[in-house]
């Protein structure tokens, strides 16, 4: 048994979020048509007529229904992501659909079985890190004098007005 499988694990995560990507999309779609559209619409209605003939319930009822669908999606994105990195791989030894297919799992360091808190606190770990590694690329615009964030340092370009 191979006991680093560094490709296997890149090719099970690549997997596991073009699969996550399908089925978001299958909820987002909705979003998109039924939500973000008509929000879009009415700001655009509101920017091109007279402010006095649009309605601000209108403007209101858009935002409401725009909040309700961001609402229904993030519910849908945690539930669906703890489903497919902890709930199943708890109950499907260690495995979400890319590694299963990839033929590779997740185990304790110490050989003990996994357990559903296991794989929560390393999801949520995985969330958190994402989100402040995401973060932190951004914080260099409010330190530094060109307001540049850290792939303009690493690039070495910056953002001006056109």
């Amino acid at each position: 048994m191979k006991e680093y499988p560094y490709k296997e694990r890149l090719l099970a995560a690549i997997i596991d979020s073009l699969l996550l990507a399908m089925i978001n999309s299958i909820y987002l779609l909705p979003a998109v048509i039924f939500a973000i559209i008509p929000f879009v619409m009415q700001l655009a209605l509101q920017s091109s007529v007279d402010p006095a003939l649009v309605e601000a319930e209108g403007f209101v009822g858009s935002l409401l229904w725009l909040g309700m669908w961001i609402l229904i999606t993030f519910v849908l994105n945690i539930a669906i992501g703890v489903y497919w990195h902890v709930y199943r791989p708890s109950k499907n030894n260690g495995q979400t659909f890319g590694k299963g297919f990839m033929k590779v799992k997740v185990i304790k360091v110490d050989g003990s079985e996994l357990t559903f808190t296991n794989l929560l606190v390393r999801y949520l770990a995985q969330l958190f890190l994402v989100q402040a590694i995401s973060i932190f690329v951004y914080i260099t615009i409010f330190i530094d004098d060109e307001k540049r964030a850290i792939y303009d340092f690493v690039s070495d370009t910056k953002v001006v007005r056109a």
